[in-house]
């Protein structure tokens, strides 16, 4: 396998309810996992959106491709 492309696969428990994610490799995946294990409180938004402040930022590197 290429740690440069590998993906990691990660098992999230919400309200006792299992749910399964990728996380690509970059930087920002490395900061979060190196927060783990992770225990997130989350405030609501609109009540149907949930939302929650990390400690610290993560990195960031948006990268836009125009097509024409």
């Amino acid at each position: 396998m290429n740690s440069q492309t590998e993906e990691i696969k990660i098992n999230l428990i919400i309200n006792n309810k299992s749910f399964s994610a990728t996380l690509e490799n970059n930087e920002t995946r490395r900061e979060l996992v190196n927060m783990f294990p992770l225990e997130l409180n989350m405030d609501d938004l609109n009540s149907n959106e949930k939302y929650n402040y990390l400690d610290s930022n993560l990195t960031t590197n948006i990268r836009f491709e125009l097509v024409n």
